[in-house]
């Protein structure tokens, strides 16, 4: 697929998790690479729209300790108490703005958004519907899903795994997926997503000669 068009109508951008929570410093899980790739996703989501790609975003949301995966609670107890609510839709009664997609980012009125709670966006939501929908709306199957976002080992491998056994065709854009400090993005970039997935791993710019 390297050589491959990439129809734009046949394709939808993933933006996974482009919340404050992750992309602020006061975000109690802040990844300063998803911060400094901001800009460069931002130019990319506007570059699709022109070009009539879906764009659909991802946003994990809780409404109390009973939907935090227990699996977190466990593996990052420093971060999961209870009493910090990360991530939750209400604090104090009160919406929670941290877990809305970062201003330069946000969803305009074409656009779709799924809440999830685990890191599988297709897990237990309508991303599935969604992407149906699109299709039937469009006329044409969506077959190319383009993933940005947020982490690269948990929610982007994640729903990239599950677009993969449903049999979509997966794009990586490496400047545009982060990873916290000390992870290995090479070894996801060259060897896990192209290896074990078949995805295309591109940069925003070579993407960019690739759609028609």
């Amino acid at each position: 697929m390297n050589q491959e068009i990439v129809y734009a109508d046949r394709t939808a951008l993933i933006v996974i998790d482009m919340q404050y929570e992750f992309v602020h410093q006061n975000g109690a899980i802040y990844v300063k690479q998803a911060e400094e790739q901001i800009p460069l996703i931002s130019d990319l989501i506007n570059y699709c729209r022109t070009k009539g790609i879906f764009i659909i975003y991802t946003k994990v949301i809780w409404n109390d300790d009973s939907e935090v995966p227990k699996s977190l609670l466990k593996g990052m107890p420093f971060k999961f108490e209870a009493n910090k609510k990360i991530l939750r839709r209400y604090l104090d009664s009160k919406p929670n703005l941290m877990v809305e997609i970062h201003e330069e980012l946000k969803p305009k009125d074409l656009d779709y958004l799924v809440g999830k709670k685990y890191f599988d966006a297709f897990y237990n939501t309508n991303l599935d519907a969604t992407l149906d929908k699109i299709s039937k709306k469009n006329g044409k199957t969506i077959e190319n899903l383009i993933f940005t976002g947020t982490t690269i080992n948990n929610c982007v491998y994640s729903t990239m795994l599950g677009a993969s056994h449903r049999n979509y065709k997966t794009i990586a854009i490496k400047d545009c997926i982060s990873g916290f400090p000390g992870e290995d993005l090479d070894f996801w970039f060259n060897r896990q997503m192209p290896n074990f997935l078949g995805t295309v791993v591109l940069t925003a710019e070579e993407l960019k000669t690739k759609i028609k």
